[in-house]
């Protein structure tokens, strides 16, 4: 019994000591680590970015507790990072550094002393060592804002005026400009003369901008310091943005009414309208307006002439023949009157002329003789053709004015001549062949023409 107590107290025993060995082992190991703190950045790069702003690079710290790390940065005294800045790269703008004072502007190529301290901070509070140096830094601000005043587009599309309001370079740079007409590089190298007027910058270019109207037409003008130094300011203005397209004509004759209205902020105070022509053709104008200019030109801005301009029934009519086929640009421009309304009325050339055909002999007919106001040549034309020589008596009422004989070669073979009863023509021994009479009449004005005509 007793041997039996004893080996029980020795399990316990036993069990107890193994229980110490096990608290004491795990109590035995590793020690903790240090909390340390992160290294020091290395490597500060500074670049300028443009004008005063700059990009500040480093090496990055590292952290042997493997701690978040974050990086304050001080400029200048000035701690320009926010609470927890985690790139190693900084923009700035030292604008805020740079002298003040009126003519102690800094000048390029003086550098601007700048002092940088960096240090890295882990997020248990602990910081490097800062590191700090001194960079010589070459700044160039760029020209001060600037405007566009005014863009004058001259007469008949030749020309083009560009004014501006001078900049200012901070540096004290010398500003040159570069004028730009939609890409197209107009003048290089301006500089606004001490005495120009108002100290404003005004350029003049001698070129046809009739094809640049088919888009936009953007205005540019660069303002350069002589170290790179940039800023530009542009317009853009729509000069065919209200023009009206009639489309492709191919059928005759025809005949359009438009009434137009010019905006009061259209730069060039001009509206257009725009067709195409399959084939030759004449085209008759009717304009109510007594000021506004009227004119027509080809795709190219070419200038075309009318063939006639006469004034009717409180309307101006132009008229041109022999338009050949092609793209055609009919344009209003303002000079009293900001609406007004434009008749197009586009025809053959021979539209309005009569032709009797070919006459049986013996012929006598009394015609009416009359003119409308889009007639394209202002002439009555009567044609006919004979198989046979002839001898033709013609006859046109007193008062109702003189008329002519042609063969199809437009030769004149004879003239009415007045003898007191009218106009009066005998022609004796007229070969067979085409001719017309061609008569000057008024605008719907009325007469009477007798014709005889019999073998000779």
């Amino acid at each position: 019994m007793f041997k039996q107590l004893m080996n029980l107290q020795t399990k316990k025993l036993l069990k107890f000591l193994h229980l110490l060995l096990m608290v004491v082992f795990m109590s035995c190991g590793e020690d903790p680590e240090p909390e340390v703190p992160p290294t020091a950045v290395s490597n500060i790069q500074v670049n300028v970015i443009g004008g005063t702003r700059i990009e500040i690079t480093w090496n990055a710290s590292s952290d042997l507790n493997r701690d978040v790390i974050f990086y304050e940065v001080v400029l200048n005294g000035k701690v320009v990072t926010g609470k927890k800045h985690f790139e190693t790269k900084l923009i700035y703008d030292v604008m805020s550094f740079l002298p003040k004072i009126k003519g102690q502007e800094l000048q390029r190529g003086i550098d601007f002393k700048l002092k940088i301290a960096i240090r890295a901070v882990d997020s248990k509070g602990f910081h490097s060592k800062k590191l700090e140096l001194i960079k010589n830094v070459p700044l160039n601000r760029i020209p001060e804002a600037f405007s566009i005043e005014n863009v004058i587009f001259h007469d008949a599309y030749q020309g083009v005026d560009v004014i501006w309001t001078p900049t200012y370079d901070l540096d004290g740079d010398q500003v040159s400009y570069d004028v730009f007409l939609n890409q197209e590089l107009m003048f290089e190298n301006y500089v606004i003369a001490p005495d120009s007027k108002d100290g404003l910058g005004i350029v003049h270019f001698d070129t046809n901008y009739f094809k640049k109207t088919m888009e936009d037409i953007m205005v540019k003008v660069v303002a350069k310091d002589a170290f790179g130094g940039v800023r530009e300011v542009q317009k853009t203005f729509k000069l065919r943005g209200s023009d009206i397209d009639l489309g492709e004509v191919a059928v005759f004759p025809y005949n359009k009414i438009e009434n137009y209205k010019i905006a009061d902020t259209d730069v060039d105070g001009t509206i257009g309208f725009t067709f195409k022509l399959t084939v030759a053709a004449g085209l008759v104008l009717r304009h109510a307006n007594n000021e506004n200019i009227i004119q027509v030109r080809d795709i190219n801005g070419g200038k075309i002439d009318f063939t006639s301009q006469i004034r009717y029934n409180s309307e101006n009519i132009y008229k041109i023949k022999n338009l050949k086929a092609g793209e055609y640009y009919v344009e209003v421009k303002v000079v009293d009157t900001l609406s007004g309304e434009l008749s197009f009325d586009i025809l053959k050339n021979d539209e309005t002329d009569k032709d009797l055909g070919t006459l049986l002999l013996p012929y006598t007919s009394t015609l009416e003789v009359s003119m409308s106001e889009i007639d394209l040549d202002d002439k009555v034309v009567y044609s006919f053709s004979v198989e046979k020589p002839i001898k033709l008596g013609a006859i046109r009422g007193s008062g109702a004015g003189r008329f002519e004989l042609k063969n199809a070669k437009g030769t004149v073979i004879g003239e009415g001549g007045e003898n007191g009863h009218g106009y009066f023509l005998i022609v004796s021994n007229l070969p067979a062949g085409e001719y017309y009479f061609e008569f000057d009449v008024g605008i719907n004005e009325l007469s009477t023409f007798r014709i005889l005509i019999r073998e000779n």
